[in-house]
């Protein structure tokens, strides 16, 4: 089969990248690999990652014009092409989904669409704004009309059904999580060196948006720490809220034990000397965090989002709750403080909950077998 890609990942353009040498291992599963890649840059040359992948940036001079020149670099590949031996493939529903979609139509090929958000489950990303009410019509319409559809989750497929997908289209593939350096490396410096050795270390990596609801998690922390006075919070990321999340977080009166450090590269010595790890998202399509915070050995409160319920199980590894409930969350977090047993027994069973999570190998074949039913479903 030949596969057409429409990707966000511009990573892909540097060959040293991690992302260029994952997609040279997909050159087993294809025949041929095309990726289009919105660009604004000056250059529009065909990049060759091996002798049968090969990506096209747009080179678009304003972002409006991604809309006319995906379609024609897209078409400039598939001029000619075979009907029949052809998949194109969109990383997401909404905006290169329903250029997907017209593309597909167009070239009367299959098409495979890629969901890794879960905004479908629950109506709280719709209402954030008139473009997300908008792409959630657009998501839709794409992925009942898509071939194939590849999710990360259950309660991803669970939220398409529910839409009225079948479920024979939907395959679930999970983002694969490199856990084997996370287990074996050393930390490079401790947490509790840097806060003080009797200090208990709640950790939040990720993010500064929206969904991740910060707010909330600075509320819970907040409630925690009125009794806790052991309780440092410490957060690594950055974003979009980034302004917001710093004004929160020194109008606490508790302000002296919430740390913002940025993005880091080593993430590792995070995970390895903390001693909680917090998620307080909204939703989520996996939650790598979660998986990493597992290879770290780390006990996890987070809300019912993700991977939750499939890796990450309550009581197990983690302490789950509702989603936007502060007092369940910090009532969560506070029963990890005082109790050293539990936080002992979810860190045992941490190569149980592991155990089942796919190679990289077994991933991208995954993945290539759902790009190779929507061939099949045509």
């Amino acid at each position: 089969m030949k596969v057409l890609m429409l990707s966000l990942d511009r990573s892909l353009l540097d060959s040293e990248s991690a992302g260029a040498d994952r997609f040279r291992g997909y050159a087993r599963y294809a025949d041929e690999i095309h990726v289009v890649i919105p660009t604004m840059d000056d250059t529009r040359e065909r990049i060759s990652l091996a002798p049968t992948i090969h990506l096209y940036p747009t080179a678009s001079p304003a972002r409006w014009r991604y809309y006319i020149d995906i379609p024609a670099v897209a078409s400039s590949i598939l001029k000619n092409a075979d009907t029949n031996e052809w998949i194109l493939t969109t990383q997401d529903p909404f905006d290169l989904g329903i250029l997907g979609w017209w593309i597909a139509r167009a070239h009367r090929i299959a098409l495979h669409v890629q969901d890794h958000q879960d905004c479908f489950s629950g109506a709280w990303w719709r209402s954030r704004s008139l473009a997300n009410r908008i792409r959630y019509h657009i998501g839709r319409f794409v992925l009942k009309r898509a071939h194939a559809i590849r999710v990360v989750s259950k309660r991803s497929r669970s939220a398409l059904v529910a839409l009225g997908i079948l479920e024979s289209k939907i395959a679930i593939v999970p983002m694969y999580t490199p856990i084997k350096h996370i287990e074996s490396a050393q930390p490079t410096f401790d947490l509790h060196e840097r806060y003080g050795r009797d200090s208990f270390i709640a950790l939040y990596i990720g993010r500064f948006s929206p969904e991740k609801d910060l707010g909330f998690l600075l509320d819970a922390f907040e409630q925690v720490a009125e009794t806790a006075p052991r309780v440092h919070l410490v957060m690594v990321g950055s974003g979009n809220n980034d302004a917001s999340v710093k004004a929160r977080a020194a109008t606490s009166i508790h302000a002296d034990r919430i740390h913002i450090e940025g993005w880091s590269d080593d993430i590792v010595s995070y995970l390895k000397t903390a001693d909680v790890l917090l998620l307080s998202s909204r939703y989520e399509g996996w939650g790598r965090v979660l998986i990493e915070a597992l290879a770290g050995r780390l006990p996890i409160v987070t809300t019912d989002v993700g991977c939750v319920g499939e890796v990450v199980r309550d009581e197990e590894t983690a302490l789950v709750v509702p989603v936007g409930d502060t007092d369940a969350f910090a009532r969560a977090l506070e029963r990890l403080v005082k109790d050293e047993s539990l936080r002992m027994r979810f860190k045992e069973n941490v190569p149980r909950a592991l155990a089942g999570l796919m190679s990289r190998e077994e991933t991208d074949r995954a993945f290539f077998a759902s790009i190779e039913q929507a061939l099949k479903n045509r």
